[in-house]
């Protein structure tokens, strides 16, 4: 039979917290295993034991929006941030609205922001601050903070983009007075190149301060 749990791990300290990320783990390799839960460092127990058990896991978003429950964002939480390293996703979702039909294309088209602004989020952890510190593990990886390079530029983008892509996900997409602003495919294809190309302007700045970092400082006799 299959086992539904509604938060289960409230008020449990973290190592009690993986302890239950295990069993129930080791349930899902016999059966269905269904968790509601608002605690995402559980969640991330759940998805590290899922791994290293070679157990599958999917993890789903559920929103209220407009005062409306149930919004439900298909593989797209907080834990899948290791999937957005690109922005793939939020393409596969502009490529399905292009040919869908409008109530559906509208949908889409909220997911594929949201899949955008969550591939944002994971550019934020693995580029720009290398997988330093991760969201939801104790663990600091200070050997990779000699590769972590700051172009403002690029962050004000980050920042500006995220802010945008945000109202686009919470925009009433089914009420006329949004009309003029309704997204649109063409909408989401240009904020996934914008994407595209700030990634791009970043690697080539820190390429840039890694090469001058690594130039050796000749010292003149006079300094010496």
């Amino acid at each position: 039979n299959a086992i539904i749990l509604d938060d289960p791990v409230s008020s449990f300290d973290s190592d009690s917290k993986e302890a239950v990320a295990e069993l129930l783990v080791e349930h899902a390799a016999k059966r269905q295993v269904i968790v509601f839960t608002h605690d995402l460092a559980f969640l991330h127990a759940l998805k590290v034991c899922a791994k290293r058990l070679s157990v599958g896991v999917v993890s789903h978003w559920i929103r209220c929006e407009d005062g409306q429950p149930g919004y439900i964002y298909l593989d797209n939480s907080p834990i899948c941030e290791g999937d957005y390293k690109s922005a793939q996703l939020a393409r596969d979702f502009y490529t399905r609205a292009k040919a869908a039909a409008p109530a559906e294309q509208e949908q889409l088209l909220q997911q594929g922001f949201g899949a955008l602004r969550t591939t944002y989020e994971a550019f934020v952890i693995y580029d720009l601050f290398n997988g330093v510190v991760k969201r939801f593990e104790e663990r600091v990886g200070f050997d990779q903070l000699r590769e972590v390079t700051l172009d403002r530029g690029v962050v004000e983008q980050v920042v500006d983009k995220l802010g945008a892509l945000s109202r686009h996900i919470d925009a009433h997409l089914h009420s006329d007075a949004f009309a003029t602003d309704k997204p649109t495919p063409e909408m989401l294809f240009e904020e996934i190149k914008a994407f595209e190309e700030l990634r791009r302007r970043h690697k080539e700045s820190k390429k840039a301060t890694m090469s001058t970092a690594a130039k050796p400082v000749t010292k003149t006799a006079e300094a010496a």
